[in-house]
């Protein structure tokens, strides 16, 4: 769903490459997209250059033991501010791997980052289709019910898809090659 965007085929390695931040001002990367849809796949390699990154499932798993315990939402919320406060007083590369479903929820995150000075602000959609997320999902240990992926699909896909008012907007969609994605947005045009 490239929304009216120009659109490219890049390789991951391009992607990630791409998404790196170029300049001195650290960088945020929030992902948006359903579980199942290669969020975190693709947030290891901005780890892997050096991001920090805060994810919701890491925060259930650090304090009920399994990332399944949905446990008590403030306690969660309140861990997770404490580790997103930290990263962006550190101003350090963050990526957040969360679903970000809603608009909502992405302008809180946006808002805290630009209080601590970020300017360097990236929502990435991770466009796979309802029913490959379903697929993907049943296939994993931790399996989200199927009624919780498909009011998701319906929020993201409706009102509160991304826009340019967040930050520098990509989507990202697999095609039939594992290692490329078509792009639109910002990444295809720094590309």
């Amino acid at each position: 769903m490239n929304r009216g965007r120009r659109e490219k085929t890049l390789t991951v390695s391009k992607i990630l490459q791409l998404l790196k931040p170029a300049g001195s001002n650290p960088r945020l990367v929030v992902f948006a997209g359903l579980p199942a849809s290669g969020k975190s796949t693709f947030s290891d390699g901005l780890v892997e250059a050096g991001a920090t990154r805060i994810s919701l499932d890491e925060i259930r798993k650090e304090i009920y033991g399994d990332a399944n315990i949905i446990g008590d939402w403030k306690v969660t919320r309140k861990r997770f501010d404490e580790l997103y406060g930290a990263a962006l007083a550190a101003q350090k590369n963050i990526v957040l791997d969360n679903t970000h479903f809603m608009r909502k929820q992405r302008e809180r995150v946006i808002e805290m980052a630009k209080a601590a000075g970020y300017v360097d602000i990236h929502v990435v959609v991770m466009d796979v289709s309802l029913e490959e997320c379903l697929r993907r999902n049943a296939k994993r240990e931790r399996v989200v019910k199927e009624e919780v992926i498909r009011d998701m699909h319906n929020w993201l896909y409706g009102s509160q898809f991304p826009d340019d008012s967040e930050g520098q907007v990509t989507v990202l969609a697999p095609t039939d090659v594992r290692t490329k994605y078509k792009v639109s947005g910002y990444v295809a045009s720094a590309a």
